[in-house]
């Protein structure tokens, strides 16, 4: 709250003098009794360091232009203003260097990451395209033309064979040339049998 009321202009018949007027000799009187002694003022109270949570929780609701305590409250919330715009400044040159920091940093970080995971995409895809010419269709049609055991009509259900992936892995990764016709004619022949 005291923060609040930093530059805060007090408005209205205020009077902050705390003298008592005395209307202006006459004439010279003759001096009767020495003048009274002014009232005793009682003893300034000790300052107590409060936090500031604590200072502005005090000051809720009072107004930091009235007087008690011979000042006191006065100089305590222009202290508090003071110091909390003193702690702003000082802070805002390194905060706002560390904050800046620790967005950079997490930035350099968001595109590192974005960075590994665009070559881990790409990777995949290469590996991907890879497998697939290398268990190709046309690999297997190439090698299904090669084969002279097999008649014409064998060869066109050959190609049917070739539909399933699996199929064209096991058709080119056969390494036993008699194998690999024994397996084909195999499921040709389970082809020809489903179509008749």
């Amino acid at each position: 709250m005291g923060e609040a009321n930093c530059g805060s202009v007090a408005a209205g018949n205020l009077n902050f003098t705390s003298t008592m007027q005395v209307d202006p000799p006459s004439a010279p009187a003759p001096p009767a009794a020495p003048p009274p002694a002014p009232p005793a003022i009682p003893p300034p109270a000790p300052t107590i360091e409060r936090s500031n949570s604590k200072q502005s929780r005090s000051h809720l609701g009072a107004n930091p232009f009235v007087s008690s305590f011979d000042g006191q409250e006065t100089s305590s919330a222009h202290n508090e203003c003071n110091e909390a715009q003193d702690s702003r400044q000082e802070e805002g040159g390194s905060g706002r260097k560390h904050n800046q920091s620790h967005i950079g940093s997490a930035l350099e970080g968001y595109v590192e990451y974005k960075k590994s995971q665009t070559n881990k995409t790409f990777q995949a895809l290469e590996e991907r395209k890879r497998r697939e010419e290398e268990f190709s269709v046309e690999k297997c049609v190439d090698q299904v033309d090669a084969m002279v055991e097999l008649t014409n009509e064998e060869k066109s259900y050959a190609f049917d064979v070739f539909e399933s992936e699996t199929h064209k892995k096991i058709f080119i990764t056969t390494k036993n040339p008699n194998v690999r016709l024994m397996w084909l004619k195999r499921k040709i022949r389970a082809l020809m049998g489903s179509t008749t």
